[in-house]
Protein backbone atom coordinates (compact mmCIF):
# COMPACT_ATOMS: atom_id res chain seq x y z
CA UNK A 1 0.00 0.00 0.00
CA UNK A 2 1.56 3.61 -1.06
CA UNK A 3 -0.68 6.40 -0.18
CA UNK A 4 0.72 9.83 0.07
CA UNK A 5 -0.52 11.52 2.81
CA UNK A 6 -0.61 15.77 2.56
CA UNK A 7 -2.48 19.06 3.23
CA UNK A 8 -4.57 21.31 1.78
CA UNK A 9 -3.12 24.06 1.51
CA UNK A 10 0.19 25.37 2.35
CA UNK A 11 0.73 23.98 6.19
CA UNK A 12 0.20 26.21 9.17
CA UNK A 13 3.50 25.83 10.63
CA UNK A 14 4.99 27.25 7.05
CA UNK A 15 7.36 30.60 7.32
CA UNK A 16 5.05 32.08 5.00
CA UNK A 17 1.76 30.85 4.00
CA UNK A 18 2.25 30.89 0.47
CA UNK A 19 2.50 27.37 -1.83
CA UNK A 20 6.13 27.87 -2.69
CA UNK A 21 6.59 27.79 1.36
CA UNK A 22 3.87 25.46 1.97
CA UNK A 23 5.90 22.77 -0.50
CA UNK A 24 9.53 23.14 1.70
CA UNK A 25 7.69 23.24 5.06
CA UNK A 26 5.68 19.46 4.30
CA UNK A 27 8.86 18.38 3.02
CA UNK A 28 10.09 18.96 6.54
CA UNK A 29 7.39 17.97 8.34
CA UNK A 30 8.05 14.46 6.40
CA UNK A 31 4.73 14.90 4.43
CA UNK A 32 4.39 13.84 0.33
CA UNK A 33 1.58 15.91 -0.83
CA UNK A 34 0.07 19.19 -1.04
CA UNK A 35 -3.03 20.38 -2.31
CA UNK A 36 -3.17 24.04 -3.85
CA UNK A 37 -6.03 25.88 -2.78
CA UNK A 38 -7.75 27.87 -5.80
CA UNK A 39 -11.03 28.40 -3.36
CA UNK A 40 -11.82 31.97 -4.56
CA UNK A 41 -10.22 32.10 -7.87
CA UNK A 42 -7.50 30.98 -9.93
CA UNK A 43 -4.96 33.72 -9.04
CA UNK A 44 -1.66 31.98 -10.47
CA UNK A 45 0.00 33.09 -13.32
CA UNK A 46 0.97 30.49 -16.15
CA UNK A 47 4.60 31.20 -15.68
CA UNK A 48 4.44 31.16 -12.40
CA UNK A 49 2.96 28.22 -12.28
CA UNK A 50 5.77 26.66 -14.38
CA UNK A 51 7.97 28.00 -11.46
CA UNK A 52 6.12 26.40 -8.79
CA UNK A 53 6.48 22.84 -11.07
CA UNK A 54 10.34 23.34 -10.39
CA UNK A 55 10.25 23.77 -6.98
CA UNK A 56 7.76 20.62 -6.42
CA UNK A 57 10.51 18.68 -7.94
CA UNK A 58 13.52 20.10 -6.31
CA UNK A 59 11.58 18.90 -2.79
CA UNK A 60 9.88 15.61 -4.51
CA UNK A 61 6.48 16.89 -3.46
CA UNK A 62 3.10 15.85 -5.40
CA UNK A 63 0.65 18.37 -5.81
CA UNK A 64 -2.74 18.37 -6.79
CA UNK A 65 -5.47 21.52 -7.41
CA UNK A 66 -8.39 22.16 -5.52
CA UNK A 67 -10.69 24.06 -7.98
CA UNK A 68 -12.44 27.66 -6.58
CA UNK A 69 -15.86 26.86 -5.02
CA UNK A 70 -17.81 29.06 -7.16
CA UNK A 71 -18.44 26.24 -9.13
CA UNK A 72 -22.16 24.76 -10.14
CA UNK A 73 -22.39 22.68 -13.89
CA UNK A 74 -25.99 22.45 -13.11
CA UNK A 75 -26.91 25.97 -12.27
CA UNK A 76 -30.18 28.02 -14.13
CA UNK A 77 -27.97 30.81 -15.26
CA UNK A 78 -25.97 30.19 -18.74
CA UNK A 79 -23.54 32.73 -17.59
CA UNK A 80 -22.44 30.95 -14.21
CA UNK A 81 -22.44 27.30 -15.83
CA UNK A 82 -19.51 29.20 -18.66
CA UNK A 83 -17.88 30.61 -15.61
CA UNK A 84 -17.89 27.28 -13.71
CA UNK A 85 -16.25 25.31 -17.36
CA UNK A 86 -13.92 28.45 -17.79
CA UNK A 87 -12.39 28.36 -13.73
CA UNK A 88 -12.04 23.98 -13.70
CA UNK A 89 -9.77 24.47 -17.10
CA UNK A 90 -7.66 26.96 -15.58
CA UNK A 91 -7.34 25.08 -12.94
CA UNK A 92 -6.46 22.18 -15.11
CA UNK A 93 -4.19 24.26 -16.69
CA UNK A 94 -2.14 25.69 -13.96
CA UNK A 95 -1.91 22.21 -12.25
CA UNK A 96 -0.54 20.60 -16.05
CA UNK A 97 2.22 23.02 -15.41
CA UNK A 98 3.32 22.20 -12.43
CA UNK A 99 2.71 18.93 -12.21
CA UNK A 100 -0.34 18.30 -10.01
CA UNK A 101 -1.96 15.06 -11.03
CA UNK A 102 -5.68 15.86 -9.93
CA UNK A 103 -8.02 18.60 -10.06
CA UNK A 104 -10.82 18.37 -7.82
CA UNK A 105 -13.62 20.70 -7.41
CA UNK A 106 -17.59 20.39 -6.04
CA UNK A 107 -19.55 19.97 -9.45
CA UNK A 108 -23.02 21.91 -8.22
CA UNK A 109 -26.42 21.43 -7.27
CA UNK A 110 -29.41 19.85 -8.10
CA UNK A 111 -30.99 23.60 -8.50
CA UNK A 112 -34.37 22.26 -8.79
CA UNK A 113 -34.29 18.91 -11.06
CA UNK A 114 -34.27 16.03 -10.21
CA UNK A 115 -31.64 12.97 -9.87
CA UNK A 116 -31.84 11.40 -13.28
CA UNK A 117 -32.31 15.25 -14.88
CA UNK A 118 -29.11 16.77 -12.92
CA UNK A 119 -27.06 13.20 -13.99
CA UNK A 120 -27.81 14.37 -17.44
CA UNK A 121 -26.47 17.43 -17.42
CA UNK A 122 -23.63 16.88 -14.70
CA UNK A 123 -22.37 14.24 -17.85
CA UNK A 124 -22.86 16.48 -20.83
CA UNK A 125 -20.96 19.40 -18.95
CA UNK A 126 -18.24 16.96 -17.80
CA UNK A 127 -18.30 14.82 -20.96
CA UNK A 128 -17.09 18.26 -22.62
CA UNK A 129 -14.57 18.98 -20.08
CA UNK A 130 -13.03 15.97 -20.18
CA UNK A 131 -12.35 16.30 -23.89
CA UNK A 132 -11.35 20.01 -23.99
CA UNK A 133 -8.36 18.66 -21.44
CA UNK A 134 -7.64 15.89 -23.53
CA UNK A 135 -7.68 18.63 -26.76
CA UNK A 136 -5.02 20.93 -24.94
CA UNK A 137 -2.76 17.95 -24.23
CA UNK A 138 -3.64 18.53 -20.45
CA UNK A 139 -1.83 15.57 -18.53
CA UNK A 140 -4.37 15.80 -15.53
CA UNK A 141 -7.76 14.50 -14.29
CA UNK A 142 -11.12 15.80 -13.66
CA UNK A 143 -11.40 14.75 -10.12
CA UNK A 144 -15.29 15.74 -9.13
CA UNK A 145 -15.82 15.19 -4.98
CA UNK A 146 -18.35 13.58 -2.93
CA UNK A 147 -20.31 16.11 -1.57
CA UNK A 148 -21.58 16.76 2.44
CA UNK A 149 -24.78 17.73 2.12
CA UNK A 150 -27.98 15.71 0.09
CA UNK A 151 -28.62 19.37 -1.19
CA UNK A 152 -25.53 19.00 -3.43
CA UNK A 153 -24.93 16.96 -6.34
CA UNK A 154 -21.78 14.46 -5.66
CA UNK A 155 -23.33 10.99 -3.61
CA UNK A 156 -20.75 8.56 -4.25
CA UNK A 157 -22.96 6.59 -6.34
CA UNK A 158 -23.44 9.68 -8.93
CA UNK A 159 -19.54 10.01 -8.98
CA UNK A 160 -19.48 6.30 -9.90
CA UNK A 161 -22.13 6.45 -12.51
CA UNK A 162 -19.98 9.47 -13.87
CA UNK A 163 -16.72 7.52 -13.67
CA UNK A 164 -18.02 4.39 -15.56
CA UNK A 165 -19.68 6.83 -18.58
CA UNK A 166 -16.44 8.92 -18.39
CA UNK A 167 -13.31 6.67 -18.24
CA UNK A 168 -11.01 9.84 -18.25
CA UNK A 169 -13.06 11.33 -15.09
CA UNK A 170 -12.32 10.57 -11.53
CA UNK A 171 -12.99 11.17 -8.24
CA UNK A 172 -11.98 12.67 -4.76
CA UNK A 173 -13.67 10.07 -2.02
CA UNK A 174 -14.14 12.75 0.96
CA UNK A 175 -14.45 10.94 4.35
CA UNK A 176 -15.87 13.66 6.15
CA UNK A 177 -18.43 14.48 3.60
CA UNK A 178 -19.51 10.96 3.01
CA UNK A 179 -20.08 10.26 6.91
CA UNK A 180 -22.57 13.79 7.10
CA UNK A 181 -24.42 13.27 4.12
CA UNK A 182 -25.19 9.48 5.45
CA UNK A 183 -25.49 11.30 9.11
CA UNK A 184 -22.45 9.33 10.92
CA UNK A 185 -23.77 5.47 9.80
CA UNK A 186 -21.52 5.19 6.71
CA UNK A 187 -19.95 2.17 5.78
CA UNK A 188 -16.32 2.76 3.92
CA UNK A 189 -15.70 -0.70 3.91
CA UNK A 190 -19.15 -0.93 1.40
CA UNK A 191 -17.85 2.14 -0.51
CA UNK A 192 -15.13 0.96 -0.94
CA UNK A 193 -16.16 -2.39 -2.19
CA UNK A 194 -19.09 -0.72 -4.38
CA UNK A 195 -15.52 1.25 -5.84
CA UNK A 196 -13.98 -1.79 -6.60
CA UNK A 197 -17.08 -3.68 -8.29
CA UNK A 198 -18.07 -0.31 -10.58
CA UNK A 199 -14.85 0.51 -11.35
CA UNK A 200 -12.06 -1.83 -11.17
CA UNK A 201 -9.45 -2.61 -8.69
CA UNK A 202 -7.14 -0.68 -10.52
CA UNK A 203 -8.97 2.14 -9.72
CA UNK A 204 -8.48 2.02 -6.19
CA UNK A 205 -4.51 2.57 -7.05
CA UNK A 206 -4.90 6.02 -7.58
CA UNK A 207 -6.74 7.24 -5.74
CA UNK A 208 -7.59 11.01 -4.42
CA UNK A 209 -8.85 11.32 -1.21
CA UNK A 210 -10.00 14.10 1.57
CA UNK A 211 -10.43 13.41 4.96
CA UNK A 212 -11.17 15.65 8.44
CA UNK A 213 -13.14 15.77 11.63
CA UNK A 214 -16.45 16.87 11.19
CA UNK A 215 -19.95 18.54 12.61
CA UNK A 216 -22.96 17.60 10.87
CA UNK A 217 -26.76 18.08 11.55
CA UNK A 218 -29.85 16.63 9.56
CA UNK A 219 -29.12 18.78 6.15
CA UNK A 220 -25.64 17.27 6.49
CA UNK A 221 -22.27 18.76 6.20
CA UNK A 222 -21.71 21.92 8.73
CA UNK A 223 -17.92 22.37 9.34
CA UNK A 224 -14.71 20.66 9.35
CA UNK A 225 -13.54 19.81 12.48
CA UNK A 226 -9.96 18.61 14.15
CA UNK A 227 -9.81 14.92 14.44
CA UNK A 228 -9.55 15.02 18.50
CA UNK A 229 -12.42 17.90 18.63
CA UNK A 230 -15.06 15.79 20.91
CA UNK A 231 -18.04 16.99 18.50
CA UNK A 232 -15.86 14.89 15.59
CA UNK A 233 -17.19 11.16 14.80
CA UNK A 234 -15.09 10.06 12.06
CA UNK A 235 -11.90 8.29 13.48
CA UNK A 236 -8.96 8.28 11.57
CA UNK A 237 -8.80 4.46 12.42
CA UNK A 238 -12.05 3.97 10.52
CA UNK A 239 -10.31 5.50 7.64
CA UNK A 240 -7.06 3.24 8.05
CA UNK A 241 -8.48 -0.09 8.13
CA UNK A 242 -10.74 0.29 4.93
CA UNK A 243 -7.72 1.53 3.51
CA UNK A 244 -5.37 -1.21 4.58
CA UNK A 245 -8.39 -3.64 3.62
CA UNK A 246 -8.40 -2.80 -0.24
CA UNK A 247 -5.05 -1.90 -0.21
CA UNK A 248 -5.93 1.47 -1.83
CA UNK A 249 -2.92 3.45 -3.28
CA UNK A 250 -2.87 7.02 -3.84
CA UNK A 251 -3.08 10.07 -2.43
CA UNK A 252 -5.14 12.00 0.77
CA UNK A 253 -5.39 15.08 2.04
CA UNK A 254 -5.91 16.12 5.37
CA UNK A 255 -8.84 19.43 5.63
CA UNK A 256 -8.66 19.48 8.96
CA UNK A 257 -8.11 23.01 10.71
CA UNK A 258 -5.15 21.66 12.05
CA UNK A 259 -3.90 20.35 9.11
CA UNK A 260 -0.66 19.29 9.34
CA UNK A 261 -1.08 17.74 13.04
CA UNK A 262 -4.03 15.55 11.89
CA UNK A 263 -1.98 14.91 8.83
CA UNK A 264 0.63 13.55 10.24
CA UNK A 265 -1.37 11.34 13.15
CA UNK A 266 -2.47 9.96 10.00
CA UNK A 267 0.52 9.18 8.57
CA UNK A 268 1.87 7.38 11.06
CA UNK A 269 -1.15 5.67 11.39
CA UNK A 270 -0.32 4.24 7.86
CA UNK A 271 3.16 3.10 7.80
Amino acid sequence: MNILVGTAGAPISSQQRTTFSGIKRVKELGLDAMEVEFTHGVRMGKETARELGEHRSKYGIALSVHGPYYINLNSKEAKKIKDSEERIIASAERAALFGGNKVVFHPGFYSGKNEQEAMTMFHRELDSLVQEVEQKRLNVHLAPETMGKPSQFGSLEELVTLCQQLPELRLTFDFAHIFAREQGKADFHKSFAYIEDCLGKAFLKDMHMHFSGIEFGPKGERRHLVIDDPGNKLKLEQITEVLKAFDVEGTLICESPNIEEDALKMKKLLE
